[in-house]
């Protein structure tokens, strides 16, 4: 054994002994008050010691099945716009963490957007498709489009720099018409506030007007803070935590995910 991992043995050691000291301790006292005859007495430390053990389970089972099923029956019942013919935005704007202005160029080369905004690295790109014979028609190749190599320049898209994100801030340029909109994690205004979000963990589109942002599509990978195993006290937070993730359908591919969302329109 290495001495970092007997060195990480003690400190866990360490960690639990208090804890489980204790436990023992109350044990030891139960079954000598007993033995005695203070059968109240007995069942007064036998309550102590059982109690925090009782509290963990219930705790768990609130993390581990509880809080996903009621995740689960929330998100489901948000209510959604559908995307047609008649409410298509021209103008899509990415501000996915993914930063290499890949989804907005491939969208505006399919032609289901006119123009779209992303980022570069910090910076604010505009997408806009040019119509030469040297590029793909829309609908003709498509797959040859979905498949194209992510750092290569698209030669059917023009860009063109509009501004800079400021730090926490996304800084979006203006757009004076409705848009579609694609969010993740932290920046998702669907993010949980009671639970984990971690990178990759979600993804929302949001359909935005002067009428305020209409959930479109939603998918994630739902994180919750759950008691770790086996079990140990932390100082006034209560049980020591870690997260896991509950169960929730694969990844979509981003790209295949915006252009569900447009329901062929």
């Amino acid at each position: 054994m290495s001495r970092l991992a007997q060195e990480l043995g003690l400190i866990i050691f360490l960690l639990y002994l208090p804890f489980y000291g204790l436990c023992i301790g109350l044990v030891c006292a139960a079954f000598a008050a007993a033995r005695r005859g203070r059968n109240v007495l007995a069942l007064l430390l036998a309550a102590a010691v059982t109690a925090p053990f009782v509290n963990y389970v219930s705790a768990s089972v609130e993390a581990r099945y509880e809080a996903p099923r009621a995740r689960r029956a929330e998100v489901a019942s948000w209510p959604r716009t559908i995307i047609t013919e008649d409410n298509r935005p021209r103008v899509f704007v990415d501000t996915s963490e993914f930063a290499s202005g890949f989804i907005p160029s491939t969208l505006v080369a399919l032609g289901r957007f006119e123009k779209a905004y992303g980022l570069v690295g910090d910076d604010w790109y505009s997408f806009e498709r040019v119509p030469s014979a040297a590029c793909i028609e829309s609908g003709k190749d498509e797959r040859a489009i979905l498949r194209r190599n992510p750092r290569v320049p698209n030669p059917c898209v023009t860009l063109t720099i509009a501004g800079r994100r400021s730090g926490k801030d996304l800084n979006i340029p203006e757009i004076a018409e409705s848009y579609l909109k694609l969010l993740t994690d932290r920046d998702a205004f669907s993010g949980r506030t009671d639970n984990v979000v971690v990178a990759g963990s979600i993804l929302e589109l949001r359909l935005m007007s002067d009428e305020g942002g209409k959930l479109v599509s939603f998918w994630e990978a739902p994180y919750f803070q759950a008691p770790i195993f086996p079990p140990f006290t932390l100082g006034k937070g209560g049980w020591a935590t870690d997260r896991f993730q509950a169960e929730h359908t694969a990844k979509p591919d981003v790209v295949e995910f915006v252009l569900d969302a447009l329901n062929g329109a």
